[in-house]
C-alpha cells in the first residue's frame, strides 16, 4: 500500500465529510419543500381559498 501524506489524507477526508453534509442538507431541503407543499394544501383546505390570497393579507 502506497503511503499517502497526512495532509492529503486529511483534505480528502474533509471533502468526503463535506459531500456527506451536503447530501444530508439536500435531503433536508427536499423534505422541507415537501412539508411546505403539505402546509400550502392544508391552508388552502382550511380557508377554502387560494394560497396566493392568503399571502397577500
Amino acid at each position: 500500500m502506497k503511503h499517502i501524506p497526512k495532509v492529503q489524507f486529511d483534505m480528502t477526508k474533509q471533502v468526503l465529510n463535506d459531500v456527506e453534509k451536503m447530501k444530508k442538507e439536500k435531503l433536508l431541503e427536499e423534505s422541507i419543500i415537501e412539508k411546505n407543499d403539505e402546509l400550502k394544501h392544508l391552508i388552502e383546505h382550511f380557508n377554502g381559498m387560494d394560497i396566493e390570497d392568503f399571502k397577500s393579507e
